[in-house]
């Protein structure tokens, strides 16, 4: 009978576990699977670089799980899109878009969006009306419930609806309601106001953003520019996005992810202090931010030298040259600078952009905002300042509200 083999001492048998099988040979763990899939279902589109700095997994592990999960279909991969880039560009991975369809609603003070689109986010219908909302804000949700079961209804053949993403006038707050009456700068028929209440009769999953941060949403997605030069913006675009209106909002999206804070409210810088002897403020402070550079402040400073003006009036006054008006928009500008200069010198300088109406050209407010930043930021933040206008519409929160349906579809799977 054969005797018993000496096995390894007990440094050998280390030495043979340490080595062990290769990865090629048993695959990427369950957990490395999940890690990686949970990272880009956060976090994506990313690079497979990007995902081993998020997840710290290696470049082997990373490229065994991305490989089975393209041969299974749980990941697809695409060529990032990046604004002004030259080059090669890097691919990017991201979950496949789900079947079914996608609803979008943006609720304005005087009108109300619908969009219905595939769960790829292409378009199918869209729809729009025109009328006062503030004044019941719950009954233009409720008959916005009604057109957009008639939507659904009229596209049968891409399956069920998968979510919906809504951008309202007011602030959001994490559970869907508009911030109560201890905000007192809202639209009193707003305040408290639970849009996910109002919306469970569609019976989808929805997520609801303000205007400004939808529209943030649809800028850095359309523009994919990085947070910073000389980055790639392959995980998402950047942009800090300001609304100049009746009010004055605004959203930041750092590499694809708006920041939302831990309140809901990251980004309310309306009724930020920044210049406590100024003059007092519908909210009861001094000197806010949106006493200064809103569209009405702006009018308010000119009535000493036009009278009454409403914002439609500053159009044609800038149009056709007049100093006093092109003056009272750069002083809103250096105002907003004042105020955005802290925020972009904490997040690195992400791209600016300044949105208004249509008509109304704002370069002397963009001028102002350069300005106040180069005199405010440290030299090398300041030179990295990029600060643009663009027209600011109620289609952009629409197709920022398309952008959140999407997104928490990906999610859900």
């Amino acid at each position: 009978m054969r005797g018993l083999q000496d096995g390894p001492t007990s440094g050998d048998h280390r030495a043979e576990a340490s080595r062990g099988p290769t990865d090629h040979a048993v695959g990427p763990s369950r957990r490395s699977r999940d890690v990686v899939m949970a990272c880009v279902a956060a976090e994506g589109p990313l690079s497979r670089a990007q995902i081993m700095q998020v997840t710290g997994l290696s470049r082997g592990t990373v490229a065994g799980v991305v490989a089975q999960a393209l041969e299974g279909g749980r990941l697809v991969e695409s060529l990032a899109e990046q604004a002004g880039s030259r080059g090669r560009r890097p691919t990017v991975l991201q979950l496949p878009s789900p079947r079914g369809l996608l609803l979008a609603l943006d609720v304005g003070h005087a009108h109300v969006g619908t969009t219905i689109a595939t769960g790829a986010g292409e378009v199918l219908e869209q729809r729009w009306c025109t009328g006062p909302v503030d004044d019941d804000p719950v009954g233009a949700l409720r008959s916005s419930v009604v057109r957009m079961r008639a939507l659904v209804e009229r596209h049968p053949r891409h399956g069920r609806t998968l979510a919906l993403g809504v951008s309202v006038p007011q602030p959001a707050l994490p559970d869907g309601r508009v911030a109560g009456r201890e905000a007192p700068t809202l639209v009193p028929g707003w305040c408290g106001v639970d849009v996910h209440a109002e919306l469970a009769a569609l019976g989808v999953p929805l997520a609801v953003e303000n205007d400004a941060n939808a529209a943030a949403l649809a800028v850095a997605a359309e523009t994919h520019e990085p947070h910073d030069p000389g980055t790639d913006a392959s995980g998402g675009g950047s942009v800090v996005y300001v609304k100049l209106s009746t009010g004055l909002g605004m959203g930041t999206v750092l590499d694809g992810r708006l920041v939302r804070g831990s309140s809901g409210l990251a980004g309310e810088v309306g009724h930020l202090v920044i210049a406590p002897e100024g003059q007092i403020c519908s909210c009861g402070n001094r000197g806010c931010l949106e006493s200064l550079a809103s569209l009405p402040a702006v009018c308010r400073a000119l009535a000493p030298v036009h009278g009454h003006l409403v914002p439609d009036d500053l159009g044609g006054l800038v149009a056709r040259g007049d100093v006093p008006a092109v003056r009272a928009l750069r002083d809103a500008g250096l105002a907003l600078g004042t105020a955005l200069a802290p925020a972009l010198a904490a997040l690195g300088v992400p791209p600016v952009v300044v949105a208004g109406p249509r008509d109304l050209s704002l370069e002397p407010t963009i001028a102002g905002v350069r300005s106040r930043l180069l005199d405010l930021l440290h030299p090398e933040l300041a030179r990295r300042v990029r600060v643009s206008c663009g027209p600011y519409d109620h289609t952009a929160s629409l197709r920022g509200a398309l952008r959140l349906a999407q997104d928490l579809a990906v999610r859900a799977g």
